[in-house]
């Protein structure tokens, strides 16, 4: 035998140095190592993202940018307004916007105006 015949010999005996069998783990099929991580990027989304809904006349019809306090005092929820939020609101304190949280790995989580529910 060649020496390149020996060295995949050898290598197909061993198993290859990026194949998970080398490592110590069960060998999985490259369809349950799609769908493993596509579970594992929805579990990390449902963790960092949830939606409410708020009307802007909860927030008290800002006319300003920045963080305002919707809720009572026990829950209440900073929420950031921006400028596009004010514009698309259009002084209608029934106007209703869904509040999105994000959640980062540190540090406390942060709320601000989604878009306008029809």
């Amino acid at each position: 035998m060649t020496a390149r015949r020996v060295a995949l010999a050898q290598r197909a005996a061993l198993g290859s140095p990026g194949d998970a069998v080398s490592h110590g783990e069960p060998r999985r099929s490259d369809a349950q190592r799609s769908d493993a991580r596509q579970i594992d990027s929805q579990r990390s989304d449902a963790r960092q993202i949830d939606a409410q809904r708020v009307t802007w006349g909860e927030l008290g019809c800002p006319r300003e940018i920045g963080l305002y306090r919707i809720g009572s005092a026990g829950s209440a929820l900073r929420v950031r307004v921006k400028r596009i939020h004010i514009i698309v609101a259009e002084d209608d304190p029934a106007a209703l916007f869904t509040i999105v949280t994000f959640r980062p790995p540190l540090g406390p989580p942060e709320h601000m105006l989604g878009h306008r529910v029809a």
